[in-house]
């Protein structure tokens, strides 16, 4: 009966080869073959091992190729596993063909090989040759491949929002790269994402105890302060990063940290230092922190520097309504009035629905003797609010100016 062959495989990269039939005890086959590295050059000094599979009668057969890297073995028939017995390398390719008496090819395969796969299995029967070139590479370096995979894997199911999967997908990149500090900030992530904080300020001290200058981790360390209501630590945390050799969007959000901390604590003269110095290091921060600036700025009543960071924000094609109303409100109490009018007007642009805005602009064009834009704004603001706590001032504004 003639021998079949079959190829099992997983996601076309783990394969099981197999000879079908009786196989006579006793009889042997021939495995022979290669062993090169990815370069080809040949690998004299590595031991091939073909080992039984399953059957504890059989012996393992071990040779290392001649000076050309080349091999080859009389084996018994059998399932064996076939690979190599290095602590240094590891297979990275395999190429199996098998001929029969006639020299007829009955079976051709080859693939990379993944080392969380099965071992890949060939079987031997007499009147068979099965040449196995074997491709091996560096053991740390596939290591570190693997490695680099993964966390892209990792860094995409982060970006999706799917922690459990990166924090799974972690474990197996921690268990590959023990130590690793990066594997140690993902997941110290991830761990404060979730909650854990206690166990994500262990993960990312461990992390900064192998690479002290990681700004990623010294920074992930003060949100967990923050979260954990120790202000002082994530502000000593957040100035390391902002004074260090951080990439600038990180600088940025360093410093847009300490002035959101300045901020709840009353320090605005600190606070808004920090704001600008965010802005200075990342651009892209502007329109989320100019709008803030606006605001401290209004607060303060210097309208020119709450006018500016509005602009700003406005070049961004940014525009908060209610900051723009602050500011118009702070020209109103200076007695600004052509810059109240036009902050009004380009908060009604942003916002139809503000009532306030039109209220106000009804004022504002009152005081200027506008009277007929004051009617059309204060009976806007009494559509909208026809229940409001001023309804009853309005009206008898609106009764004393013809409206």
């Amino acid at each position: 009966m003639r021998p079949a062959f079959r190829c099992l495989g997983l996601a076309g990269i783990s394969l099981i080869f197999m000879l079908g039939g009786v196989l006579p005890s006793h009889a042997a086959g021939i495995v022979f073959g290669t062993v090169v590295d990815r370069s080809g050059a040949p690998q004299p000094d590595i031991e091939v091992m073909v080992s039984p599979k399953d059957n504890p009668s059989l012996r393992t057969y071990r040779t290392k190729p001649d000076g050309k890297g080349k091999y080859f073995m009389n084996v018994e028939n059998g399932e064996y596993h076939i690979g190599i017995d290095s602590e240094a390398f590891v297979v990275d390719q395999l190429r199996i063909r098998a001929t029969n008496s006639r020299r007829d090819e009955v079976f051709n395969w080859s693939g990379k090989i993944v080392p969380e796969r099965p071992p890949i299995t060939i079987g031997v029967s007499s009147g068979y040759r099965i040449d196995v070139d074997i491709t091996v590479a560096d053991a740390s370096v596939v290591r570190q491949e693997r490695a680099t995979g993964r966390l892209a894997g990792i860094g995409q199911a982060i970006e999706s929002g799917e922690l459990d999967r990166a924090s799974a997908e972690l474990e197996r990149y921690l268990d590959e790269m023990p130590g690793d500090p990066l594997g140690l900030m993902l997941r110290g992530y991830i761990r404060s994402e979730q909650g854990d904080y206690e166990a994500a300020e262990a993960d990312l001290n461990a992390a900064l105890e192998r690479q002290p200058d990681m700004a990623d981790a010294r920074y992930q360390i003060g949100i967990v302060y923050r979260k954990t209501d120790r202000p002082a630590k994530a502000l000593e945390a957040f100035r390391a990063v902002a004074s260090g050799d951080a990439p600038a969007e990180l600088k940025g959000k360093a410093w847009l940290s300490i002035g959101e901390i300045r901020r709840q604590q009353s320090k605005d003269d600190e606070a808004i230092q920090a704001y600008e110095q965010a802005v200075a290091s990342s651009p892209a921060l502007t329109a989320e922190v100019g709008t803030e600036l606006a605001n401290m700025y209004a607060e303060r009543g210097n309208t020119k520097k709450a006018d500016e960071w509005l602009s700003r924000v406005g070049a961004q094609g940014a525009v908060d309504p209610q900051a723009e109303f602050n500011i118009a409100v702070s020209h109103f109490n200076h007695k600004e009035w052509d810059q109240a009018i036009a902050g009004f007007r380009k908060v009604i642009a942003a916002d139809p629905t503000m009532a306030e805005a039109y209220r106000n602009l009804g004022w504002v064009l009152q005081v200027t003797g506008d009277n007929e834009g004051a009617i059309k704004n204060l009976r806007k603001y009494l559509e909208l609010e026809p229940d409001a706590a001023d309804a009853d001032e309005v009206k008898t504004t609106l009764k004393a100016i013809g409206g």
